[in-house]
């Protein structure tokens, strides 16, 4: 991880149960990408993170006291890669002894138990967000469309649509590839009421703000998605993205980053593969 980009941060969570999905939903709302993996998986995990250039974080869940002296081998593993920039988590059974908690704070792993998270959930994601910022700002989750993902621009002074590809996309912005031609309609800082974008077949209305465009590709224009109220008898934007928008795009980013991590680890399982495979 040499050359670490210390603005973002990649969470990945071993053998999640069900009571710290709270916790994932959260960091998600909020931006972060997170990468949910079985503990089968755990082993690939190895190969996969040296290759990342940001900030990583693993949690795991250790469910009875069998699995103690397995979750430490895993931490002995992971430290033995020597990377800076990452960290270690886990959230644990109740009863696990304090003899057991040292062990794992020798490593550096600190231990949240389950029933705090149901008790102090805030608290807990609060805590964490410290933990995970770095100098105060970080890079938002920006996930790569799969499927049709598409833009449907509606102008009065066009007769159809301009439908364009959306390239990535986050809670907060999307963008496509915009054709000199299609330029002047995209005035920087300028508002767009009549936009419909469709990701796997879920098809939802927005407003969206004209942000701007990528310093290395021109045509690359960046769009936030806004709010719109009617004050007066005009229209005011804020940027804002409303409820229903932001819950339907979060579903799509839950299905990009389950394909991102499953590519991830196929490649890494077939890595050790044709390692291993008898040379004839």
């Amino acid at each position: 991880m040499a050359g670490v980009n210390d603005y973002s941060v990649k969470i990945y969570y071993i053998n999640p149960i069900d009571s710290i999905s709270i916790i994932i939903d959260a960091l998600i709302n909020l931006e972060y990408e997170v990468y949910t993996l079985s503990e089968y998986d755990k082993g690939k995990l190895l190969k996969i993170i040296p290759k990342e250039n940001t900030r990583v974080v693993i949690f795991f869940s250790i469910l009875n006291r069998t699995e103690v002296e397995g979750w430490l081998k895993f931490v002995g593993s992971v430290k033995a890669l020597n990377l800076t920039g990452l960290q270690l988590g886990a959230f644990s059974y109740d009863l696990i002894s304090e003899e057991e908690k040292n062990k794992f704070l020798s490593n550096s792993v600190p231990i949240i138990l389950f029933s705090a998270v149901e008790k102090n959930t805030i608290e807990i994601i609060q805590n964490l967000l410290t933990i995970f910022e770095a100098k105060g700002k970080r890079a938002f989750i920006r996930v790569k469309t799969l499927g049709n993902s598409d833009v449907y621009f509606y102008f009065k002074i066009r007769e159809e649509p301009l439908i364009m590809k959306i390239i990535d996309i986050s809670a907060s912005a999307f963008s496509v590839e915009v054709e000199d031609s299609h330029k002047n309609y995209f005035e920087i800082n300028s508002y767009l009421s009549d936009v419909l974008i469709i990701l796997m077949g879920t098809r939802i209305r927005v407003n969206v703000k004209v942000a701007g465009f990528s310093v290395e590709n021109p045509n690359i224009f960046i769009f936030k998605f806004c709010s719109s109220t009617v004050v007066e008898h005009k229209v005011v934007y804020t940027d804002i993205t409303p409820k229903d928008v932001n819950l339907k795009i979060h579903n799509f980013i839950r299905k990009c980053l389950k394909r991102d991590i499953t590519m991830l680890l196929d490649e890494a399982d077939e890595t050790r593969q044709a390692k291993t495979k008898p040379q004839d």
